[in-house]
């Protein structure tokens, strides 16, 4: 649609913050109130909606898109979209190695295990490693951990943690990210592994770059949000 609006600012509102367009509260496609949980997130979404040009292009509004997410459809389906990341748990991406070649096998077990490690000490989640891809089962007491660890979540958060699992294809890692004194980049680093390595022999698909490129900015934007949540 056509920019319709001058100025943008955030205004303090029933617990929260709303985010106006000359002066008026901006609505959920849903037509909820796009109250913001945080001053920072607000902050953010402003940037956004200050930074468009002639057209409002939504999918340019990485965090409004959360925030509408979370209000919409989050919100009224906690338990669904819990299960649906303790899922990744039960196939995490850091729980299957390749058999060979060995400095491939190397690789994963230097920038996986401390993960696995992380998992069992910290979130009390011990979780079985296998070679191949034959689907392994997780035992239950640990697949009912993570879901404590996810259950901690409110549906701002939520939102932001299915980003990262899917994005990632791990929970562990997404966890990690949020919980875990770690750089983002070591996280992305360790969830492209197997795909990076690939790069590294055998050279660069320039549509998969383009394709991993543009998860990266998806991702840095979600860790983002979910810094935001918590200033």
């Amino acid at each position: 649609m056509k920019r319709f609006y001058k100025t943008v600012a955030a205004e303090q509102a029933d617990g929260g913050f709303v985010v106006t367009l000359d002066g008026r509260p901006i609505k959920t496609p849903g037509k909820a109130t796009l109250l913001m949980p945080t001053a920072a997130v607000a902050a953010l979404a402003v940037v956004e909606w200050d930074e468009q040009g002639e057209e409002v292009k939504p999918l340019k509004m990485p965090v409004t898109c959360l925030v509408n997410t979370a209000i919409d459809r989050v919100h009224k389906r906690m338990q669904e979209v819990a299960s649906e990341i303790v899922a990744y748990g039960g196939n995490d991406l850091i729980c299957y190695r390749a058999n060979d070649p060995e400095d491939l096998v190397d690789r994963q077990c230097s920038l996986w295990d401390p993960y696995v490690t992380w998992a069992t000490e910290a979130l009390k989640a011990p979780l079985k490693v296998t070679s191949g891809i034959v689907h392994i089962s997780q035992d239950k007491a640990a697949i009912d951990a993570l879901a404590v660890a996810v259950d901690a979540y409110d549906a701002f958060a939520l939102t932001g943690l299915h980003a990262l699992t899917t994005g990632l294809g791990s929970l562990v890692l997404a966890l990690a990210s949020q919980q875990r004194d770690q750089p983002f980049e070591d996280v992305w680093q360790a969830a492209l592994l197997e795909e990076l390595y690939q790069v590294e022999n055998w050279g660069e698909d320039f549509e998969a770059k383009d394709t991993r490129s543009n998860l990266h900015k998806d991702m840095q934007q979600a860790i983002a949000y979910m810094q935001a949540l918590k200033t």
